[in-house]
């Protein structure tokens, strides 16, 4: 692409905000220096990774890269034999430790992220080198501090060096405090060029015996090497300079095991500029609502509710803009300020984009093509120094622009013919359209010209469209329509800003008729568009209120019928239940009757026969409905229903229960409707065998949806959590809360480890400010 077509439609402007949100210098380096591409997989490959990458934004937050400092010259440096400083290591170990956070968080799986492949396999890239970083943390502890134990002999030599010290200040001691305290300014101990001095009266000079180093600017202080120290001083100078080759020594080392490492830590910080800048144009689609679009082959760019970048997007109006399957020229018109320069470079901003791998300023479902080349003639460029006109200006860039345009080109051409005699500008403009629209090349223009407007509404493959205006209130809507072409408002707008009516009557009057009927056409068809336009989103908004509202009741009536038949359910489970406890206890008292009695035989006959009728009694009391068959034998057979039998409809794929019998048909209960139904359309409701659901009816009566395994080991934690599913799938519970706690978080990923094993589990997430927070999982059960 041009670069004067890239500074007209500010694309630098976009990339640099872009580039302001990444925290490596190499990363704002890459995405200022980024073109528009035309090979169809690397725009793919980049718009994936910045999809996944905004998917993690939205669920894990921005990647934690703020504080990298990019060591590329440190390793460069260490490979060629030099040796790094300690800032230099420090900055190598803090890269390693960033790359290490990073890596972690691009697999970390917390907060119901989904796996994002292409970020993986990027962040795979980076080699966790612990070790090199904790020695370098343990042995550099500042830009020029080496710690005593960053070797033996370091440590040996520094252990010299404090005795010395504390030996030289004894001896300076009792010059500071002893009898030749006198002849000092000042009783204390400082340096000089590396060595111990004592500042001494210049008129006692003489008197105390030593080396004078240096002399105060007043000339009234000598500082002076006592003479008993200064073997002292040599031994400690030379411990110093034994100190700085050792420390020399462990630079050295370090650097050569940087340099050992210096593959891995440059795939680091490649791997680690790459996420930057991915997230830097992740960041920027997230935060402005900007959507992938998909690249196609197919010769034809379609941008829904797009919207210019540059534009606040409180204030952008969004407008659809679509070209190349059914016209391949579009003519925009519309007064001036209206906005449609503002359509041209939407549209020119959103390709560029596209091409460059970035998101676009438009809503999801947006397309595009790939252009060779994105033409544009967009503002006044006369030109003093070369004597050139705006119309002048104008035609040079289109005479160039003609030259090399082809069938894979987009034109954008702005006040197309404009700067001259009408006349010849409108014919002129016309001309250049169809040599355009003859290359095969797509373009979209802007004029005033009404003979443009005309030519558009009867040439195949190309279409008028317009940029509304407020004639009311004087102001632009920037809404873009194709399909109409649109009108100046030359007259409204000078009538509102105060020309006299007689002025404007006159004005209409000189028009010619065709002009002035076909000016009232476009405002009889504007108007017509727009009612039918507000008589559509009406509708379109009773459609979808309806089908909220549709929505709503379907769901109250689902879980109507789902909380009727569990507690249904559970009651016949009960009752059974309590019926086959009584049975079971008429059982036990035949059975001790036979076996206890010691009385007569009558007495045994007459005991067991109370048993028996006792037990009849029971049996008497079991309802004989088609459920309570189903509880004890297999198969339906055929089925008498009764009142409040549950029953399944399958013509309308529900079930209810029967509120009536009448006749041959039944009044059925689904919900909170009531229908009358035959009796030969029913079937039972499917039941299941006795002992499950006596099972599961103990089970709910006993279970809870909520489970606490704060206080517990991680292994404990498993086999609380995995009998937890096991009761609340028996119990038929769907939704399960765990209640972990937040601490160090390693209940929770034990918690997600289990889940993630569950076949049994659809998916799971952390709890809502609600629900708590970090401290909870949310459960949800197939």
């Amino acid at each position: 692409m041009q670069q004067k077509v890239l500074s007209a439609l500010e694309y630098d402007k976009i990339l640099e905000m872009i580039a302001s949100r990444a925290n490596t210098s190499a990363a704002q380096n890459n995405i200022r220096s980024l073109t528009p591409d035309m090979s169809t997989f690397m725009i793919n490959e980049t718009l994936d990774l910045t999809a996944e990458a905004v998917m993690t934004i939205s669920h894990k937050g921005a990647l934690p890269c703020g504080g990298y400092k990019e060591i590329t010259q440190y390793v460069l440096h260490a490979q060629k034999g030099g040796t790094i400083r300690g800032r230099g290591l420090l900055a190598v170990s803090s890269a390693i430790k960033y790359a290490s956070q990073i890596k972690r968080f691009i697999f970390s799986e917390e907060y119901g992220a989904p796996t994002c492949e292409r970020l993986n396999e990027t962040a795979s890239e980076i080699t966790e080198l612990k070790v090199l970083s904790s020695s370098i943390d343990s042995c550099i502890l500042g830009e020029d501090e080496i710690a005593d134990g960053a070797s033996p002999a370091l440590a040996a030599i520094r252990r010299k060096m404090r005795r010395l010290n504390s030996g030289i200040r004894d001896k300076l001691s009792s010059y500071t405090k002893g009898d030749s305290s006198k002849y000092l300014q000042e009783q204390l101990v400082t340096m000089r060029s590396g060595r111990y001095v004592i500042p001494v009266k210049s008129e006692f000079r003489g008197t105390v015996d030593g080396i004078i180093h240096d002399t105060s600017a007043s000339g009234l202080t000598l500082f002076v090497e006592p003479q008993s120290i200064v073997n002292m001083n040599n031994e400690l100078r030379a411990l110093e300079a034994d100190e700085a080759r050792e420390i020399d020594e462990i630079l050295s080392d370090f650097s050569n095991r940087v340099a050992e490492k210096a593959l891995e830590l440059l795939a680091n910080e490649k791997a680690v500029i790459l996420l930057d800048e991915i997230f830097a144009k992740a960041s920027y689609a997230y935060d402005n609502g900007y959507t992938r679009p998909a690249i196609t082959e197919e010769r034809f760019v379609s941008l829904l509710k797009a919207r210019h970048p540059l534009i606040d997007r409180k204030k952008a109006v969004a407008s659809d803009i679509v070209i190349g399957r059914d016209y391949t020229q579009i003519v925009i018109t519309g007064p001036n300020t209206g906005g449609k320069t503002v359509a041209l470079k939407t549209l020119g901003l959103s390709l560029l984009m596209a091409q460059s791998g970035l998101f676009v300023p438009a809503e999801e479902g947006s397309t595009v093509c790939l252009f060779t080349e994105v033409f544009a003639d967009i503002g006044d460029e006369q030109s003093i120094e070369q004597s050139l006109s705006t119309f002048s200006s104008h035609m040079t860039n289109i005479a160039a622009i003609l030259k090399e345009l082809d069938e894979d080109s987009m034109v954008l051409l702005d006040e197309l013919g404009a700067g001259t005699d009408p006349s010849e500008g409108a014919a002129l403009a016309k001309s250049i359209l169809k040599y355009i629209r003859a290359s095969g090349a797509m373009c979209v223009a802007t004029t005033h010209y009404s003979e443009i407007k005309q030519y558009a509404l009867t040439e195949p493959g190309i279409v008028n469209a317009n940029v509304e205006f407020d004639a009311v209130n004087l102001k632009p809507t920037f809404r873009l329509t194709i399909g109409l072409p649109g009108k100046s408002n030359a007259f409204e707008i000078s009538s509102r800003l105060g020309i006299p009516q007689e002025i404007i009557e006159e004005a209409k009057k000189e028009m010619t008729v065709s002009d002035s009927r076909f000016e009232e056409l476009i405002s009889s068809l504007t108007r017509k568009n727009k009612d039918a336009e507000d008589f559509l989103m009406r509708a379109k908004t009773a459609w979808n209120e309806a089908e909220k509202a549709e929505a709503e009741k379907q769901s109250e009536l689902e879980r109507l019928k789902e909380t009727k038949n569990r507690l249904y359910t559970e009651a016949v489970v009960e009752s059974k239940q309590i019926i086959n406890n009584a049975k079971k206890t008429a059982r036990e008292m035949i059975s001790s009757a036979d076996r206890y009695s010691k009385g007569s035989g009558a007495m045994r006959e007459e005991s067991s026969r109370m048993a028996r009728e006792a037990l009849d009694e029971l049996n008497a009391l079991l309802p004989k409905s088609s459920l309570f068959s189903s509880l004890t034998e297999e198969g339906e057979g055929e089925h008498e229903f009764s009142k409040g039998d549950s029953v399944s409809i399958p013509e309308l794929k529900a079930e209810g229960s029967i509120v009536e019998i009448r006749g041959e048909s039944a009044l059925v209960q689904i919900g909170s409707i009531k229908t009358t139904v035959a009796l030969s359309k029913l079937k039972p409701a499917a039941a299941k065998k006795e002992k499950n659901f006596a099972y599961t009816g103990m089970k709910a009566a006993s279970f809870s949806p909520t489970l606490d395994i704060r206080g517990i080991t991680g292994e404990e934690a498993k086999i609380e959590v995995d009998k937890f599913i096991d009761d609340a799938i028996l119990a038929g519970y769907k939704t399960l809360t765990i209640i972990h706690g937040k601490g160090e978080g390693v209940l929770r990923r034990k918690v997600t480890e289990v889940l993630k094993a569950s076949d049994a589990v659809e998916s799971f997430r952390l709890g809502g400010l609600s629900e708590g927070a970090g401290g909870a999982t949310i459960v949800y059960l197939k």
